[in-house]
Parts: structure tokens; sequence; C-alpha cells
């Protein structure tokens, strides 16, 4: 489960800048016992799922361009966990999380992917 999927492993999937994305489905997961996605629901989880999972298959890449998934709720809680995970090793680069509360830019934190120091790989 993550944050992409490919058809093309190597650069990260199909990339066609010329026509519009398109969602090709939406799949919800409950979370096993170790937390890791596991059995596949229609849209409906317990109140004791404590991490629930989402896909989301894109028909392209845009080559450029930045996604944001926002999982929206009528009770804010005040502590917010989320997480993102690639099926692959994380392109080196420079990222941001945005938290968005009422649609309004609340918070903003950069981080970046670097290549492992040698003694790590």
């Amino acid at each position: 489960m993550g944050c992409g999927g490919s058809k093309d492993k190597d650069k990260g999937g199909d990339s066609d800048n010329s026509k519009p994305i398109k969602v090709e489905s939406v799949t919800f997961y409950r979370s096993d016992d170790t937390g890791a996605p596991s059995e596949p629901v229609d849209g409906v989880f317990y109140t004791t799922d404590s991490k629930i999972h989402a896909r989301i298959v894109l028909s392209h890449v845009l080559v450029g361009s930045y996604g944001r998934v926002v999982w929206v709720c009528n009770l804010l809680m005040n502590i917010i966990d989320t997480h993102a995970e690639l099926p692959r090793a994380w392109p080196v680069g420079e990222y941001e999380l945005r938290l968005f509360i009422n649609d309004q830019l609340l918070h903003q934190a950069s981080f970046r992917i670097i290549d492992p120091p040698m003694n790590q790989i």
C-alpha cells in the first residue's frame, strides 16, 4: 500500500501530460494485526479499526504535478496520524507535508529524501 503505484517500475508510472488524469479505482482496506492493509472493505470500517487504508489507482502520472489526499470527518481530533509509503524506493527530492483545516492551510513541514550513507546500504 502506498503513495503511488506503477505500471513502469523504473519511471514511476505511465506519463502523458496531454490528457487529463482520471481516478480508475479507490479501494478501502482494514488493517491486519500489524497495522498493514489486509481486508478490502466496501467503504465501511468499525470503530475498533484504529488504522484504515485507501488505495487510489490513477490513469497515469502527470510529470511535474503534485497530489494531495485528504481524510475528512465531522469530528476533528487533536492528534492526526498519517503515513505515506511507496511500493519501491522513494525518489530523492524535496517534499512537504501540509495540514489543511476547513480548506485553509494551517501548517506545512518540509522534509527531504536522500540516498542513505554507504555504511547503511
